[in-house]
């Protein structure tokens, strides 16, 4: 399981800040991510794998209860906000559910020697649906590392007894389920090295990623405006 312990990122915002002391900087030029954080909320997850350390994650959720409900995974490296302009197109016929994995977006950072895993990110999600928002039955979209992710979710899910919820489908996007055979950036490859990987971490500036990411990785490429939005969930 080498590649389920991951490099998180973070980059940009602060850890052990919230989204919303990090926007009351009057540095931070955004607006879709400062309305992204503002809409959203943080819950408490203690971390089995750390000692029992507890950490912050952030949420954003959009829609009426009522609605059929869509729980969304991001990717790697970036967060929930990926998904705004989704629950734009989707918040009137759903209620749409987000979450930034530990390290990722707008939740906790902890520094070294946290460690990150799949495997909690896939328990954090399952306590975001039992104990936070209480869905008793969704639909699960996953993209990049949130397949990965999900497919833990889904074997916790299939082996408990009761089931706590029920996942009615589950859409994977754009994922790799092994990664020898994934076709990754020599950037990407820099990252999961245990060797060049945290060098290359601290010289990757919140700015260089976005703007990158927002040239080579998104289509149609984010226009300036949009990378400096990126930049800001960084």
């Amino acid at each position: 399981f080498r590649w389920a312990f991951l490099v998180a990122c973070h980059i940009g915002l602060v850890a052990g800040i919230t989204c919303h002391e990090y926007f009351s900087s009057a540095s931070v030029k955004s607006e879709k991510a400062r309305a992204w954080c503002e809409e959203g909320h943080y819950f408490n997850f203690t971390s089995a794998l750390n000692g029992g350390q507890s950490v912050q994650a952030f949420y954003h959720c959009s829609g009426e209860r009522s609605k059929p409900a869509i729980l969304l995974g991001h990717g790697w490296p970036t967060s929930s906000f990926d998904f705004q302009g989704l629950v734009g197109l989707l918040q009137d016929s759903h209620y749409l559910c987000a979450v930034d994995y530990i390290g990722f977006g707008f939740s906790d950072k902890p520094s070294h020697p946290y460690r990150y895993s799949i495997f909690e990110h896939a328990q954090l999600l399952d306590l975001f649906v039992r104990e936070v928002v209480s869905l008793k039955t969704f639909m699960y979209v996953t993209h990049d590392e949130g397949d990965s992710v999900g497919l833990q979710l889904l074997k916790a899910y299939e082996t408990a007894r009761p089931r706590p919820y029920k996942i009615v489908h589950h859409v994977m996007l754009n994922g790799n389920v092994y990664l020898p055979l994934a076709h990754l950036t020599k950037m990407q490859n820099l990252l999961l090295s245990n060797t060049t990987g945290p060098t290359a971490q601290h010289v990757l500036s919140a700015r260089i990623l976005a703007h990158g990411m927002g040239k080579e990785t998104f289509s149609p490429p984010l226009s300036a405006v949009d990378a400096g939005e990126l930049e800001a969930v960084f």
